[in-house]
C-alpha cells in the first residue's frame, strides 16, 4: 500500500470521526435541550444516512464485512414490522409486544428501522422513559460496532498480552 493510500484512509477515517462527532453532539441537543418535533424528525433521517455512510466507508476499506450491513439491513426491516404491528395492535385494542422486545430489537442492529418506524407510524416517540432505553440500545449498539470496526475488543487484548507474557 502506497504512502498516498495510507493518507487517503487516514482522512476518511479523520472525517468519519468528525462527521460522528457533530452528529452525536446534535443528538445530544435534540436529547436535552428538547428540541422540536421537526428537528427530531429531521435527525431521523439524517442519522440513518449518516450511519449507512460510515457503515459503506467501512466495508470499502475492508474494516467490515458486507454481512454487517446486509445485517443491519435486515434487522431494520423487521424492527419496522414490528413497530407497525405493535402500533396496529394499540389501535385496536389487542395484544402488544413488549417494550422489552422493541428494545432488544435495537440492541441487537434493528434501532436504525426503529427510528425510521417511530416517525412513519408515530409510535412510541413520546413517550419519554421508553425513547431514554432506546437511546441507551443505540449506544451500546454502536459501541460495539465500534470495537467491532477498531478490533479493540478487550478479550483479544486480555489474551494477546497473557500469551505475550
Amino acid at each position: 500500500m502506497g504512502l498516498a493510500h495510507t493518507v487517503l484512509i487516514e482522512y476518511a477515517i479523520y472525517r468519519v470521526h468528525t462527521l460522528a462527532n457533530g452528529a452525536h453532539g446534535y443528538l445530544m441537543a435534540c436529547l436535552i435541550n428538547g428540541l422540536s418535533m421537526k428537528y427530531r424528525r429531521s435527525l431521523s433521517f439524517a442519522l440513518p444516512t449518516l450511519f449507512c455512510g460510515v457503515l459503506t466507508l467501512f466495508v470499502l476499506l475492508d474494516r467490515l464485512p458486507i454481512i454487517v450491513p446486509v445485517g443491519y439491513g435486515a434487522l431494520s426491516l423487521f424492527a419496522v414490522l414490528i413497530y407497525g404491528i405493535d402500533k396496529w395492535a394499540a389501535k385496536n385494542d389487542m395484544w402488544r409486544i413488549s417494550e422489552a422486545k422493541l428494545h432488544i430489537l435495537s440492541l441487537l442492529g434493528g434501532w436504525l428501522g426503529a427510528l425510521l418506524a417511530q416517525q412513519m407510524f408515530k409510535h412510541k416517540r413520546s413517550k419519554p422513559s421508553f425513547m431514554k432505553v432506546y437511546w441507551v440500545t443505540v449506544l451500546v449498539n454502536l459501541i460495539l460496532l465500534g470495537l467491532i470496526v477498531f478490533e479493540a475488543s478487550v478479550p483479544r487484548l486480555a489474551a494477546s498480552s497473557f500469551f505475550a507474557a
